[in-house]
Order: structure tokens, then C-alpha cells, then sequence
């Protein structure tokens, strides 16, 4: 199969984008090269270019989720709280109950939901604020290399769909800062191998097969694509920091380019959709 250039490929998904995000895409990168997988003996209704895939998971994510009620956000905030600050993260109860919140808001009622939430007291958007500070966006900041105290974004997310496919994408995350940690001489093969599972989830939207199920981007909802963005962000932040970059072929290098361009891109109206329900409610104009 001949390969499209970005602006072709972004045409074929111009109902997925934004039209800064397009602009700001066409202007970073030229080619986007093609991941890897088998393929799918489905027929998609709608083709799609690349590969159409099912990415096999024989790991079931074994933890069980706990459904966020008004009675326990105090007691998953503070759970998550200690376990950030046992990975040497500075963060509160109501940083990390915030975010709980607004990305679960389903979990609650209006009325719930209105009655937690106190837009005066935040002096930016909480969700990004948060993330911003256990440092995924901050390109110089000065990495761990403990792959242990990379961030689960499962964590965050309390529906089921959302919590098994970021579960896996924790798993993959969690695999390639081991090779990379592990100073092995499969560093570059490991690294690939994982971000293209990212890859063709992002741009192919190829299935990820978790135990019996299977799961596609397009299918997902605000909170998990919100936090698929910022997974995507993070691992690439990562490999970029801690990775001597001579252990990595270009191909591995354009692939964590690719992976955290269009987690950005495709991701983007999730969360617009989710800021915009956060301020421009009517309890917010109340303020």
C-alpha cells in the first residue's frame, strides 16, 4: 500500500479534528509512516487507510474498579494521593479529587455533581493543572528513571471500558520504561514494539483485545481519550528524557513523534468537551 502524507491521511479523518489542531499538525511534520500488526479478518464499514488491526492483550487487567459514589471521593482521593506521594509526587486530596470529579462526572447525578463542584476554587482548569504538575507536559524536567513511578492513568478513569484500555496502555508504558531502565541490548525492538501498539490504536483505530473484549478509539468516551492524550504525552516525555537517544533507531524516534502528535490531535475535542461542560454550566455562571 502506497503511504498517504499527512495531509492526505488528515483529510480521510478531518471529521476526528479540530481546525487549529490540523494547522498546527501540517506545519510539524511531512510523512507519517505506517505501524505494524496483522490483520483483521473484519471488514470495517468504513475504510480506513493503514492497517485495520486487533491488537492481542493475553494479559486481562486483574485489578477491580471502584465505581466513584459522593460517599467515597474523599476516601479514592486520598487512596491515590498516598500512592503518588509514596512515588515521590507532591500532589493533595483535592487536586487528585478534582480531577476524580470532572472526569467522572457520569458517576454522579446534576445535583451531585453541583454540589461537589466549587468552580472558585480553582485558579486554572484543574484536570491539566494536575497533570501539569506531576510534570508529563514539562519536556526538561528532570525524569526518574524508576519505572515504577510512572503514573497509571487507569487509575483516574472509573468506567469500564475506559479503565481496561488504559490499563493496557499503563502495561505498555510500563514495559517500555523497563527496557529502557534495563539498559538491555533490545531497548530500541522493545520501545517500537510498544508504542506501535499506541500508534495503531491512535491513527488506524485498530481493536485492542482485552480477555473476551475488544475496543476501539473511536468508541470510547471523553475521559478516557482525555486521558489516553495525556498517557500518550507522558511516555513520550519519557522516552525522550531518560533514553540516550543513540539507542534508538529513527524509526522508533519518528514513531514517538507520531504516537504524541496525534494523541493531541485525536484526543483534542474529548478534552474541549469536557472543559467546556466544566465551565459553561449553569452553576458556573453562579459564580
Amino acid at each position: 500500500m502506497e503511504k498517504l502524507s499527512l495531509y492526505e491521511r488528515l483529510l480521510k479523518n478531518k471529521n476526528r479534528l479540530k481546525v487549529q489542531a490540523v494547522s498546527l499538525v501540517l506545519a510539524a511534520t511531512a510523512v507519517i509512516t505506517t505501524g505494524c500488526g496483522k490483520t483483521n479478518t473484519d471488514t470495517p464499514d468504513v475504510p480506513k487507510p493503514g492497517f485495520e488491526d486487533v491488537i492481542d492483550n493475553d494479559n486481562k487487567v486483574e485489578e477491580t474498579m471502584t465505581q466513584l459514589t459522593v460517599e467515597n471521593l474523599d476516601s479514592e482521593a486520598e487512596k491515590l494521593t498516598n500512592e503518588l506521594a509514596n512515588n515521590g509526587l507532591d500532589v493533595s486530596i483535592e487536586e487528585i479529587k478534582a480531577v476524580l470529579l470532572h472526569l467522572n462526572k457520569d458517576s454522579f447525578t446534576d445535583d451531585e455533581y453541583y454540589s461537589l463542584f466549587d468552580v472558585s476554587e480553582y485558579q486554572e482548569e484543574p484536570i491539566n493543572a494536575f497533570f501539569k504538575k506531576v510534570s508529563i507536559f514539562n519536556t526538561n524536567c528532570a525524569y526518574d528513571n524508576t519505572p515504577e513511578k510512572i503514573v497509571n492513568f487507569k487509575d483516574f478513569c472509573r468506567n469500564d471500558e475506559g479503565y481496561k484500555v488504559l490499563g493496557k496502555l499503563d502495561e505498555c508504558s510500563l514495559s517500555i520504561a523497563k527496557a529502557i531502565c534495563s539498559d538491555s541490548n533490545n531497548i530500541d525492538s522493545e520501545v517500537n514494539s510498544n508504542l506501535s501498539l499506541f500508534y495503531e490504536f491512535l491513527d488506524n483505530n485498530a481493536k485492542i483485545k482485552i480477555g473476551d473484549e475488544t475496543f476501539l478509539f473511536d468508541e470510547l468516551d471523553d475521559a478516557t481519550k482525555t486521558l489516553i492524550m495525556y498517557s500518550c504525552t507522558s511516555i513520550y516525555n519519557y522516552v525522550k528524557n531518560v533514553c540516550s537517544p543513540e539507542r534508538l533507531s529513527d524509526e522508533t524516534k519518528k514513531l514517538g513523534n507520531d504516537v504524541h502528535m496525534f494523541a493531541k490531535v485525536f484526543c483534542l475535542d474529548s478534552y474541549n468537551n469536557i472543559y467546556t461542560n466544566m465551565y459553561n454550566n449553569e452553576f458556573s455562571k453562579q459564580k
